[in-house]
């Protein structure tokens, strides 16, 4: 038994960390396409540009929001 909650932390541990992992990468994603956002939150380096609000744009972000999903 003691072998078995082990293994089950083990598992939940690695799904914790994937989906603290998920979250990072789409803070990250999300400070790339929204600079102008990021700079209001005080995210360093994207001061110097604006977000993209082109048709382009918008379905390609709103593809990687159904992927990512």
């Amino acid at each position: 038994m003691w072998l078995l909650l082990v293994a089950l932390n083990a598992a939940a541990d690695s799904e914790t960390e994937k989906f603290a992992q998920f979250l990072e990468s789409e803070w990250d994603y999300l400070m790339q396409e929204y600079p102008d956002w990021a700079t209001s939150l005080g995210f360093p380096g994207q001061g110097h540009r604006w977000s993209n609000t082109s048709i382009d744009a918008v379905l390609r972000r709103q593809q990687h929001t159904r992927e990512a999903l």
